[in-house]
């Protein structure tokens, strides 16, 4: 089994062994793209805002997308 992100609209489901996602705003498809970014489940740095103190999940600061892990 491949460890490929599912997506859900604005979510991405990754492996329970995953600790550093990266994000570009889909820059390949979209004129909606951005800098890519890596975030991190385990880095604090890696929140955003006033999100809850969940470290199976993190948020791009760009577009939102949100990653789970699954």
């Amino acid at each position: 089994m491949k460890n490929i992100p599912k997506r859900l609209g604005n979510v991405v489901y990754v492996d329970l062994k995953t600790d550093t996602v990266s994000c570009d705003g889909n820059m390949k498809t979209s004129v909606d793209g951005h800098p890519r970014v890596y975030m991190s489940f385990s880095s604090k740095k890696s929140k955003v805002g006033n999100m809850v103190e969940d470290r199976n999940q993190v948020r791009c600061a760009y577009c939102g997308k949100k990653f789970i892990k699954k």
